[in-house]
């Protein structure tokens, strides 16, 4: 599919409601309830959203990127996948906070962070600087945009002890970036067992944190049983 003008981007908008899985208002309901999206859905799966991003990003995409909508989940999840599959640094760059303000929920976010073409083999300090910009947001998913883009990106030697700066320094505690920041707990305990462990020791974190992140370890099949079992032990009551 190209999408290089208006009038294409309004054709690819009539194609997906045109060719949409027959879905009963029950069914979309659920996943919509599951997405936890205001967005309307039209029922299309995740895999087939990729599949027509990258067909997008190969025959022409200028159009999805400068005549964009936010009405349907999918339309803003094919415009985020067509936006992270762009290989030329600056243009994605242009582009990406558009993208980033239509995030409405973890789904969006959590999908699309896994696409980015031009962080896939480097993160610059730059790059890190703009993801902790985004994770310091007082916006629920900017900020979990960001705190999900230095766990996909940056959880390496160079980059953890200043990811761990960023993550102590959020003050926005909204459901879904507490969330995040839980689950960059669970995972700094298995990729940095020790500073893992000391952060949990600390119990520096909210109640919500501390404990779902405990939560999350408890539930990895990378922790073993008995640093589990230690790490029941700094659980805030």
């Amino acid at each position: 599919m190209k999408i290089t003008n208006q009038q294409e981007y309004e054709n690819f908008r009539k194609y997906l409601i045109t060719n949409a899985p027959l879905m009963d208002k029950s069914e979309l309901e659920k996943k919509q309830s599951v997405c936890c999206s205001d967005y309307k859905f039209l029922g299309y799966t995740i895999p087939f959203d990729r599949k027509l991003a990258k067909d997008i990003l190969r025959n022409g995409y200028d159009g999805i990127l400068n005549n964009y909508k936010s009405e349907y989940y999918e339309e803003v999840i094919i415009r985020g996948f067509v936006i992270s599959g762009i290989k030329d640094k600056n243009k994605m760059l242009t582009y990406l906070d558009s993208f980033v303000n239509q995030i409405d929920s973890w789904s969006i976010c959590d999908s699309v962070i896994t696409n980015f073409y031009v962080y896939k083999k480097n993160v610059s300090d730059s790059d890190f600087k703009m993801f902790a910009d985004y994770a310091k947001s007082e916006k629920e998913f900017n900020a979990r945009f960001g705190i999900m883009m230095m766990f996909r990106y940056c959880m390496d030697e160079a980059y953890i002890n200043q990811v761990i700066d960023v993550i102590k320094s959020i003050n926005n505690h909204t459901y879904y970036v507490d969330m995040a920041i839980s689950w960059f707990l669970c995972e700094c305990v298995i990729k940095f067992p020790d500073t893992g462990l000391n952060l949990i020791k600390q119990k520096i974190f909210t109640r919500f944190i501390q404990n779902k992140a405990i939560s999350k370890c408890h539930d990895s099949f990378r922790i073993s049983d008995e640093l589990k079992k230690e790490l029941k032990t700094y659980k805030i009551a």
